[in-house]
């Protein structure tokens, strides 16, 4: 084996240089994308941080809902007439409110995570303020009750008018 002329180990120290610098070149570039990564992971995890301690901050005031709501909410009745009873309260509103129903459905139930959901489609027909007042009435808070859709026309007597709407009630799961 024969030494390396001056020129050759010029070359070859140019060479391994090149290579040292590509190299650190395409090191540099992944240790960038790297901290940009770790910089956007620290971001979320402060927003995330910073959610959970106003959760924290608000634990009384959802201990004290999580409790109303435990009192509260209604229970499932024996014999799953929850439908016919939703009907059922629904008719005798409407009677004391002068609003006549002229169609009635009651919806399959749906069971969500934390509670069970019974619906009822109606289409109802009454003066204006009267069906705006049932309306309101029907949602309080302590009843579980929210109107899910609502339409509302005018009828061809005009004080009167035609409402087609959804009414959900949520019990308690057992």
């Amino acid at each position: 084996m024969r030494l390396l002329t001056a020129s050759e180990k010029k070359l070859s120290l140019l060479f391994v240089g090149s290579i040292f610098l590509v190299l650190n070149f395409f090191l540099f570039e992944a240790l960038v994308k790297h901290r940009k990564l770790m910089e956007k992971s620290i971001v979320q995890l402060k927003a995330e941080k910073n959610e959970a301690s106003a959760w924290m901050a608000d634990k009384e005031w959802w201990m004290k809902r999580h409790a109303w709501l435990q009192e509260k909410q209604p229970k499932p009745e024996a014999g799953g007439q929850e439908s016919a009873s939703l009907l059922e309260f629904l008719q005798q509103s409407a009677r004391q409110q002068n609003i006549t129903i002229s169609q009635q459905k009651l919806n399959d139930p749906l069971l969500a995570a934390y509670y069970r959901e019974v619906s009822v489609q109606l289409e109802v027909k009454g003066p204006l303020d009267a069906v705006t007042k049932w309306l309101a009435g029907l949602q309080a808070p302590d009843r579980f009750h929210a109107i899910t859709t609502l339409t509302l026309k005018s009828d061809a007597e005009p004080p009167k008018v035609i409402c087609s709407l959804t009414v959900a009630r949520w019990y308690a799961l057992p």
